[in-house]
């Protein structure tokens, strides 16, 4: 698949989105709609690239596999641990060993968002300085890419049929556990609430790639009205609404509109230094950013942060991400797989 700087932009929307949101709900409550984004981007790119394979006769699970291993195991161990380790001499002893060691054993395993599942609100204020909150959604992402190659390289025939049943079903179970179940919080970490949100972007995909008209002006128009959207969403939704069930396929059915764009426009927008560069970075600075200010907020014992910490939170984060992305992500990438397993069992080990 040819590498699109569009899409590099639109990581680094979503990042930004919710960076603001973590730092204060109140100065963007619908934020959180990024992690949305990633979740239809990811579907996107991940069903692009395996079918493209499939059509080919080069796909593997074993590459695939590997290639995911090696491009989020890296820095996000790295990460974790060093997580860790600061908690130790940050955390009370109550707190490390009622908290904190059992977050960190799930996130260790990609199993975050069974752990947070079972507790409290995501947006509850206990786990707004829980270091770990944010690797739920990576353990979501790692069970995604667990399930794709399968349900494509065995239902690739049947696509048509299959993924709009799933997409169903997977409002309807978020609906249930909202709805039926009394249980906001399940829904919110559950993968299979999340599904439907992978699943547009592989629809968009694998049927909707080159837009849904033939003359630009149309798809344009749907262009415009996806973005108006979208921009609507992140300042009307907030944490107390009903989310994700059936809320979620506006600002999903919008991004997945985004991703297929051709408006001149909006690419240049996408595809500028300055995004593209905060796009690549988007691991790294999601892996990092929350931890920062989880701890802080342990530390000072309330939830806002003053003018000069959010100053030292930015300055932290852009260091922190900047390190592990030139030294741990890149590294990592070029090292053989026989290197990369023995260096990732030291560092587990150690």
């Amino acid at each position: 698949m040819i590498f699109r700087n569009d899409i590099q932009g639109l990581r680094a929307i979503a990042f930004i989105l919710v960076f603001i949101f973590h730092l204060n709900s109140n100065f963007l409550p619908g934020g959180f709609l990024g992690v949305d984004i990633f979740f239809v981007i990811s579907g996107f790119l991940m069903s692009s690239i395996v079918v493209t394979n499939i059509d080919n006769k080069k796909f593997s699970f074993v590459e695939f596999y590997l290639k995911r291993l090696k491009r989020i195991i890296p820095a996000y161990y790295v990460c974790v641990i060093l997580i860790y380790l600061t908690g130790i001499f940050l955390y009370t002893y109550i707190d490390f060993y009622s908290s904190l060691n059992g977050s960190f054993k799930y996130a260790f395993l990609f199993l975050s968002n069974f752990f947070f599942e079972n507790g409290e609100s995501y947006f509850g204020p206990n786990l707004s300085e829980n270091p770990y909150l944010h690797t739920w959604s990576l353990g979501v992402e790692m069970q995604f890419y667990l399930f794709l190659p399968i349900l494509l390289y065995y239902g690739i025939k049947y696509l048509r049929f299959i993924l709009p049943i799933v997409l169903l079903f997977s409002v309807l179970y978020s609906c249930k556990l909202i709805y039926l179940d009394n249980n906001l919080t399940a829904s919110y970490f559950s993968l299979g609430s999340r599904i439907s949100e992978f699943t547009i972007g592989i629809l968009y995909a694998q049927y909707f790639n080159k837009g849904f008209f033939k003359k630009d002006l149309y798809n344009d128009a749907v262009t415009w009205v996806s973005l108006l959207t979208l921009l609507i969403c992140v300042f009307i939704f907030h944490e107390n609404m009903n989310f994700p069930g059936f809320l979620c396929l506006i600002p999903c059915i919008a991004t997945a509109n985004i991703l297929i764009s051709r408006n001149i426009y909006v690419l240049k927008f996408l595809s500028n230094k300055y995004l593209v560069f905060i796009g690549a970075l988007s691991f790294s600075l999601y892996l990092w950013h929350w931890p920062i200010m989880a701890y802080m907020r342990y530390e000072n014992g309330f939830y806002e942060f003053s003018f000069y910490q959010l100053l030292i939170i930015c300055f932290l984060t852009f260091i922190l991400s900047y390190l592990s992305y030139k030294y741990v992500e890149v590294l990592f990438a070029k090292f053989s797989t026989k290197l990369f397993f023995g260096l990732m069992f030291l560092i587990v080990t150690i």
